[in-house]
């Protein structure tokens, strides 16, 4: 987690960088808190708006006061090492090795929140495609796209109509379960003959199905009787299609050396409430990728076809103690990778509507709790800092030392208990009684504690809110 890699903009190594993306990695470098670079993040909502290919209106959730909060808490969980990495796009080539130091800089993956999915290539240590290669990867995507469109051009058996609206085939092709039964490429045969098909529509369809084979495993798979519709279409014709062709155009430079390996990638991101879970299930090599977005598919599927050994990165980002924290979590980690299809990723859905599971433990909120606010330890040094640069130091360090004393007594008894459930029942005890501490020293100083008092409650006593925090920032829309 090079911090010197993308700090002078867009380069051979990282070609998609904007200011404010270049700003957000400069903070943690500089040390600033994360309080103070939020705006910036909100900044970020606002320009992914700006693009009207993808519809985002659950980003108007940043204009909720109780939706903001939420998510400026959620934007303190982050590692800062982490942080600059998700947003250059770093993160598969700075976990690349299974030893490596920076996996201490990501929670486990044992509970609900959000996760990224991203690519590199064999051998290279994680590094993403080059220049040339892109260029290739477009041909493909190109052929692709028309064999698409010849698949609309023609009538299909009464049990499917190829003409499907935009809405439904995108949900269906961006990690959505169909609703369809049985499998969604033999069902969608066509009836005509070779000769009733045009012979470009004909090569255009069998280089389709070629590369959907690619990454299609068992029945799925094209048997080379017959046509169907190609499996990574999204939209009428593909429109998900060109999107793709345009983001990875957007990738290439001719400034920029076009033999040097890329290192940024760009990425899809998912949420659920067992990220662990759900993470293998967008490896190709291990799942047949139900749930992956219909271009992290055609992406693998063209760079396999020219002969490019594909590596998927799958990594928890954020994980989350509250039910209503996991959608706002994905669209917190959107905008902060930029991962819609329209900008520098691989999502063709907006952030917050991804169908999660509905079977759940909600024990799991209260273990993630654990990990996070205890297990690791950056979320209190981040609230920390906030905390000093905004607000005089000494009534906060009194409130911040009894939260540490409560972390280091549960640290102490999980070295000593194999399960903890009754030593973590006495740990929470002495949380609320650590709690009603802070809030008499907050009493003796009630100034600070107007200012602090929205955050705080929402944090359950590690973070006090400022109510004259940020007005401006919650009525940019």
């Amino acid at each position: 987690m090079d911090s010197t890699i993308g700090r002078n903009g867009p380069c051979a190594e990282i070609p998609v960088v904007n200011d404010l993306a270049r700003q957000l990695v400069e903070g943690p470098d500089n040390r600033e808190s994360l309080d103070f670079l939020f705006p910036i993040v909100v900044d970020m909502a606002k320009e992914m708006q700006n693009q009207k290919s993808i519809k985002v209106d659950k980003l108007y959730r940043f204009n909720n006061e109780k939706d903001y909060n939420e998510m400026r808490l959620l934007f303190h969980t982050f590692n800062r090492k982490t942080l600059r990495s998700l947003v250059l796009g770093t993160i598969p080539y700075d976990l690349y090795d299974e030893d490596s130091p920076n996996w201490s800089n990501v929670y486990n993956g044992q509970g609900a929140g959000s996760y990224l999915v991203g690519l590199s290539v064999r051998h290279r240590k994680g590094a993403f495609f080059n220049r040339t290669e892109i260029e290739l990867i477009i041909d493909h995507v190109r052929r692709y796209k028309e064999g698409c469109e010849a698949w609309s051009r023609m009538p299909t058996d009464p049990s499917y109509s190829a003409n499907q609206s935009d809405s439904e085939s995108d949900s269906q092709s961006d990690g959505q379960p169909s609703s369809r039964s049985g499998s969604q490429s033999t069902s969608q045969s066509s009836t005509q003959t070779d000769s009733q098909i045009p012979r470009a529509d004909r090569e255009a369809l069998v280089d389709a199905l070629t590369t959907d084979n690619e990454v299609l495993r068992g029945g799925s798979r094209w048997t080379g009787k017959g046509y169907q519709k190609p499996a990574f279409v999204s939209g009428r014709s593909g429109r998900g299609t060109g999107m793709l062709i345009d983001m990875l155009s957007r990738r290439l430079n001719d400034n920029f050396n076009a033999d040097i390996y890329q290192l940024s990638s760009p990425v899809y991101i998912g949420c659920t409430y067992k990220v662990a879970a759900r993470m293998p299930m967008h490896n190709p090599d291990s799942s047949n990728m139900s749930l992956s977005s219909s271009t992290l598919k055609l992406l693998i599927a063209c760079a396999r076809r020219e002969g490019i050994q594909v590596l998927v990165h799958t990594i928890p980002i954020v994980l989350v103690w509250h039910e209503d924290q996991v959608r706002l979590s994905e669209i917190l980690v959107t905008v902060l990778a930029q991962s819609l299809l329209t900008m520098n990723g691989l999502n063709i859905i907006q952030p917050g509507t991804s169908r999660i599971d509905d079977d759940f433990d909600p024990s799991i909120f209260e273990r993630t709790k654990e990990h996070v606010w205890v297990q690791r330890g950056w979320y209190g040094e981040n609230l920390q800092k906030s905390f000093d640069t905004r607000h005089g130091r000494d009534i906060l360090e009194a409130a911040l030392a009894e939260t540490k004393d409560f972390t280091e007594s549960v640290e102490r008894r999980l070295e000593q208990i194999d399960e903890g459930t009754q030593e973590l029942e006495m740990a929470n005890a002495d949380y609320f009684k650590a709690k009603q501490n802070v809030e008499t020293i907050f009493e003796q100083n009630r100034t600070h504690l107007e200012e602090l008092s929205k955050l705080g409650e929402m944090a359950g006593g590690m973070l006090e809110s400022d109510s004259d925090n940020d007005s401006d920032s919650n009525t940019w829309l």
